[in-house]
């Protein structure tokens, strides 16, 4: 590996480390307002709860609330609007669950959840905004559920939503606080001087790039998608959700699974607002009627989601081009360089209030960088292009 390389490598590990360390910082907020609810216990407030027709519970003693499992025709739920003011920047929102003789559906909904659904100025559903506090899909004992949610200018009304889409036992929770939370100055600061800094290392990056040896076509194309990987990465999610919801439909009405239909899930049924249930946490996927159908395992659509395609297509791409422009470079320097790239887009979105950092996307992106440093390895003995060492030039990334 040469000079330069290793230089990238410890710098974006350096910037990783500063940049999480950061973001996590206890101090990191002031609250607002402690309460939200203003000190209403859980079992008094019921009646600010919208509920279903049977199956809520409330327990005095132990101020908790419980809902029963489904039935066809009844998913018991709690819905309350959470009161906003714009002092606040996040909310806190926490609470502690528990599950006993738990018997989840098939479907993802047939489980315990307690989530928040954000809306905008026309009451429409942010379905990509963080809304998951708990999700119990087995027993367990009394747990601590925490989400912290950013109050961004989109976001004009909130609800929390509690319901048990199980097919047996209940699902119970208690000591439910709601903060509103602002961010303190000097992290703000701190911040800014971040991304001051991952702009200057990004721009170095670029030139280096560009000046090393290679073919300028592919180079070209190289940094017009890294320019493309940037800018999805730091777009507002509202704005990211937007752009990448028709594609995701359009995925959704082709693949289809390619397992027969769970009899267990017929007879509960889909979720319907006609039974008070809230939608899934994922949008509803159009139903295909001719057309190209590709069947894919269920176990396979259980684990594998749109954003997982997309995140492992463009590192797929990004391998290709690289290996391809720089074929004097061997593929583990490559991947090592493309790695660390993978781990500094992730990295940075702790940064962003509206994006959020996951293990998955960056499983995703190393799929799609060994995909791609695979095709790259045939397409380069298909034609020829063996790797050669370099006699001259800038020192290779």
């Amino acid at each position: 590996m040469t000079r330069q390389s290793t230089a990238l490598i410890v710098l974006l590990t350096a910037l990783c480390a500063a940049t999480y360390l950061i973001v996590e910082l206890p101090w990191r907020y002031s609250v607002v307002e402690p309460d939200v609810f203003q000190d209403q216990s859980l079992v008094d407030g019921l009646a600010h709860w919208k509920k279903s027709r049977s199956g809520v519970t409330a327990n005095e003693d132990e101020q908790q609330l419980c809902l029963e499992s489904a039935t066809p025709r009844n998913v018991p739920f709690l819905i309350r609007s959470i009161p906003l003011s714009a002092e606040f920047g996040f909310l806190r929102i926490s609470a502690e669950s528990k599950a006993v003789r738990f018997a989840p559906g098939d479907e993802p909904w047939q489980q315990g959840h307690l989530y928040v659904r954000s809306f905008d100025d026309e009451g429409t559903w942010l379905w990509y905004w963080p809304s998951r506090l708990a999700v119990l899909a087995e027993n367990r004992t009394w747990a601590d559920d925490r989400l912290t949610i950013p109050v961004h200018d989109t976001v004009k009304s909130m609800r929390l939503v509690a319901y048990n889409g199980g097919h047996a036992g209940e699902f119970c929770f208690r000591n439910l606080r709601v903060e509103g939370l602002r961010e303190r100055s000097i992290f703000t600061f701190m911040r800014y001087g971040l991304f001051v800094a991952w702009g200057t290392l990004l721009l170095w990056v670029a030139c280096a790039v560009w000046k090393t040896r290679g073919s300028a076509v592919f180079k070209a194309l190289l940094l017009g998608l890294g320019l493309v990987t940037v800018v999805m990465v730091v777009l507002p999610q509202p704005h990211y959700g937007r752009l990448i919801h028709p594609f995701q439909e359009s995925l959704g009405s082709v693949v289809v699974s390619s397992e027969a239909e769970n009899p267990h899930q017929a007879e509960a049924g889909e979720p319907s607002t006609t039974r008070g249930l809230p939608d899934s946490d994922v949008p509803p996927e159009p139903e295909t009627e001719g057309g190209l159908r590709i069947e894919v395992p269920e176990w396979i659509l259980e684990r594998v989601s749109f954003e997982d395609i997309f995140h492992a297509a463009s590192f797929l791409v990004l391998a290709f081009l690289a290996c391809v422009a720089f074929r004097h470079v061997s593929l583990p320097v490559l991947l090592m360089v493309l790695g660390a790239a993978s781990v500094a887009s992730e990295s940075f979105q702790f940064l962003l209030v509206t994006r959020s950092s996951e293990w998955g996307d960056l499983l995703a992106d190393g799929a799609g960088l060994f995909m791609g440093i695979g095709v790259a390895g045939l397409f380069r003995l298909g034609f020829g292009l063996s790797p050669r060492k370099l006699e001259s030039g800038p020192p290779v990334i």
